[in-house]
């Protein structure tokens, strides 16, 4: 066992880039990402209490609002713009002196990435997503890095037809 673990934060030393010319960032997301809050529905069930606690909101909600309690269609959406997230991330790496390559990761939707390279300082932006992977009970999330952007579509139409009908003999 490990003891004495600590994190680092290299990024807030004055010598971090070194001898480095180029600093990507993999993973952000914007106002365009689609994750579905149905992992929390899932995670709370688990715990004691919490099935009891959303049924009866469930209930009330259909009660008062004649609305279905829907975690698996909410999502959760990050208050960045395409241009703003990019902006984000590219200058935390240009602060550092380095030349910023930056892939944004929107949970199974490219439009930020598409959007983002019709402005010519994003222009170069690669078509990335994060695809919700299911693979039996459980979710990946992989990060698919510059995808063809002619094809990018046509992609993201073969993985939601995957998603939506999963086949681990596939996968």
């Amino acid at each position: 066992m490990q003891t004495g673990s600590q994190i680092s934060c290299i990024w807030k030393q004055e010598d971090a880039a070194g001898n480095y010319a180029t600093g990507v960032s993999l993973h952000s997301h914007t106002s365009m990402s689609e994750e579905s809050l149905i992992f929390i529905q899932n995670m709370g069930m688990g715990l004691p209490g919490v099935k009891k606690i959303y049924q009866r909101y469930s209930t009330r909600c259909k009660e008062l609002y004649g609305l279905t309690l829907d975690f698996e269609s909410a999502h959760w959406r990050p208050p960045l713009m395409p241009r703003m997230g990019f902006d984000l991330e590219f200058k935390q790496i240009a602060d550092q002196g380095l030349r910023p390559l930056v892939s944004i990761t929107d949970h199974d939707n490219i439009e930020a990435p598409m959007l983002l390279r019709t402005v010519p300082d994003a222009r170069s932006i690669p078509v990335s997503v994060e695809w919700s992977a299911p693979y039996g009970i459980t979710c990946f999330h992989l990060g698919i890095h510059n995808l063809p952007s002619a094809d990018g579509r046509m992609w993201m139409d073969r993985f939601a037809a995957a998603t939506a009908k999963p086949d681990d003999k596939v996968i």
